[in-house]
């Protein structure tokens, strides 16, 4: 009999911060071609992507397949779900369209606006707020958006130049942030009655934000890029850096104490287009042509380069999550993670001289005592790509 030790060492150059994580395009097999502007999924089956030709599609299944409905004939700019059949989505001229059936009907809602509409959120199936392209008012329901009051949205002497995410966790407490103009988060705790101005400084073009708990909340921003000591990053266009192809420099912020105050825990380049957290770690982003993901609380952030530009990003979990764009482009994250009897566990073949592992398939020389193995596997494996392996089999007769 023989037994078998082994000692290997294994260097990887990772394309993600997870090792067997990967963003997949999805076909959805459309006739023509569409601008996704939105995405949100409830659960792991229950899917909506909203279009600039007022289409929405959604899923039942996991993105296994899809169905689409006209939802109106205006661009949508964003949508929201409460749960697997009541949604709201809004955009241009003032258009707000509501569903009750999963996205298959749409019923057109009345708003005391006509301006663009950027972005919705609601607590729960009765109150919910609606910004748009009017910086000094919000819009803000209390009975499923039957009626929808104009509010005052601050009361800062400097007007926003717009408007780009709302978040409110009840009909006092909610948070705008703006585009360019206040340099800083706009609270208020009284439904709109009066303002407070939430720091950001010296950034104040922001682009979206959320909370991850009832205290913790993250916020996306970008400014020109110039040299920065704190950021660390040369995120000028002669770089080369990542794949900056202009002159942005994104911040991440992040809060412990309602927003109180923001501190500024990240950076990365590019021009941020949305982000999503799914707990205080681990943290999403999409810029120009790429997705950038943390897992330190957006201290560090690792990029996945991409060829098409995305849009819109919504994460389920750590391991499971979709991101849109222009030209049909679906993403769809999930990790692979393997289980325990996939997980690298030696055999050795005496008659072939073969070492093969669950996940990797080794051949090895014919030496009679160590061997230097040189890796088997189709581009790219599951690690990202190999850079060094050095597999040392020590055989001894018992």
């Amino acid at each position: 009999m023989k037994t078998i030790h082994l000692i290997f060492g294994l260097l990887f150059f990772f394309n993600s911060l997870n090792a067997y994580a990967a963003w997949q395009t999805i076909d959805l097999g459309l006739p023509e071609a569409m601008n996704f502007t939105d995405v949100q999924f409830v659960d792991e089956d229950h899917g909506f992507l909203s279009t600039d030709s007022g289409h929405v599609i959604y899923t039942r299944d996991g993105g296994q397949s899809w169905q689409r409905s006209t939802a109106a004939t205006l661009k949508l700019n964003a949508l929201f779900f409460v749960d697997q059949n009541t949604g709201w989505a809004v955009g241009s001229q003032g258009t707000l369209v509501h569903t009750q059936d999963g996205g298959q009907n749409w019923m057109p809602q009345t708003v005391p606006s006509a301006a663009e509409l950027r972005d919705v959120y609601f607590v729960d199936n009765q109150i919910g707020a609606i910004v748009s392209s009017d910086t000094t008012h919000f819009l803000l329901t209390q009975d499923g958006g039957q009626n929808w009051e104009l509010r005052a949205q601050n009361t800062q002497p400097n007007p926003a130049m717009g408007t780009t995410s709302v978040y409110l966790q009840d009909a006092d407490h909610i948070w705008i942030a703006n585009w360019a103009g206040r340099n800083g988060v706009e609270f208020t705790a009284d439904g709109g009655q009066s303002w407070q101005l939430q720091a950001t400084e010296p950034v104040y073009y922001l682009m979206d934000l959320g909370f991850t708990s009832q205290e913790q909340a993250w916020l996306i921003a970008y400014q020109v890029w110039s040299a920065n000591p704190q950021a660390n990053l040369d995120c000028s266009p002669q770089s080369g850096t990542e794949t900056s192809t202009t002159s942005f420099l994104g911040y991440v912020y992040t809060t412990q104490n309602h927003g109180s105050s923001w501190e500024n825990v990240g950076h990365f380049c590019g021009y941020p287009r949305a982000g999503d957290f799914v707990d205080a770690q681990h943290g999403w982003i999409i810029s120009e042509l790429a997705i950038w993901h943390s897992q330190d609380g957006g201290i560090s952030w690792h990029e996945t380069a991409l060829e098409q530009q995305p849009e819109a990003i919504d994460m389920l979990n750590p391991d499971n999550g979709w991101a849109v764009g222009n030209n049909n482009l679906v993403l769809h994250y999930q990790t692979n993670m393997p289980t325990d009897s996939e997980k690298c566990r030696a055999q050795y073949d005496t008659a072939t001289a073969m070492l093969h592992i669950p996940c990797l398939d080794i051949i090895n020389p014919e030496q009679p005592q160590t061997y230097h193995a040189t890796l088997q596997w189709q581009n790219p494996t599951p690690f990202g790509p190999i850079q060094f392996l050095l597999l040392d089999v020590g055989i001894a007769e018992q």
